[in-house]
């Protein structure tokens, strides 16, 4: 065998195991993510097309493939374009859930202890409302920046109330409330779930003959 035909046909057998161990690849990674996202699903395709296109590189014969009239193309690069604008239907034609559309709002009155209540002064306290883990809203009583305010605080000479809206079941709320170097963090509360236990009752019986 001349070398530059054992050269290719080194080139060719390459090629094959490539595309070969890619398709494996690429069967396994369709098991493991069957609903892949966009950006997944066009990476998927070109790794496969780009895999089948080396594993028929051994087939016999010629193929030939006009997919549009500006896309022509033979042998392992035809067996690629064809895999590549394959565009296979869906499995499902389910809608995609949608999410709940059940939102709450709710007031809390910050309660302190009564040590701490002379030395808290509502008008001077910068406020946290915490959702989830994360700053809802935040409000600086005497900062200039409307990012800083929020409407959803009220303060008074009774102490602070925060508004929280926008709540869904589930949702863990707690407040912050800090005044120079002192600093008060709420217990957190978990918006409850609206599950009601219903109990049988016993009416009273109507001995009167009519209705009631």
């Amino acid at each position: 065998m001349q070398p530059a035909a054992r050269g290719d046909s080194v080139e060719k057998l390459a090629t094959f195991v490539f595309g070969v161990i890619f398709l494996a690849v690429m069967l396994g990674l369709a098991l493991l993510v069957p609903n892949p996202s966009e950006s997944q699903s066009f990476i998927f395709r070109v790794v496969v097309a780009a895999a089948a296109g080396g594993a028929v590189v051994f087939l016999p014969g010629a193929v030939n493939v006009n997919i549009r009239p500006s896309i022509r193309a033979g042998g392992a690069l035809c067996v690629f374009a064809m895999v590549y604008a394959f565009n296979p239907p869906k499995t499902s034609n389910a809608p995609p859930p949608t999410p709940s559309t059940n939102k709450y709002n709710l007031e809390l009155r910050l309660s302190f202890d009564p040590a701490d209540r002379p030395k808290l002064e509502p008008f001077e306290a910068n406020v946290y409302a915490i959702v989830n883990n994360a700053i809802t809203f935040s409000d600086y009583p005497h900062s200039q920046d409307p990012k800083l305010r929020s409407n959803a605080v009220r303060r008074g000479s009774g102490g602070i109330v925060v508004a929280f809206s926008d709540l869904a079941a589930g949702d863990k709320l707690s407040v912050v409330v800090e005044q120079g170097n002192r600093s008060w963090h709420s217990d957190e509360m978990k918006m409850p779930e609206a599950n009601l236990a219903m109990n049988p009752v016993a009416l009273p019986v109507n001995t009167g003959g009519g209705q009631p």
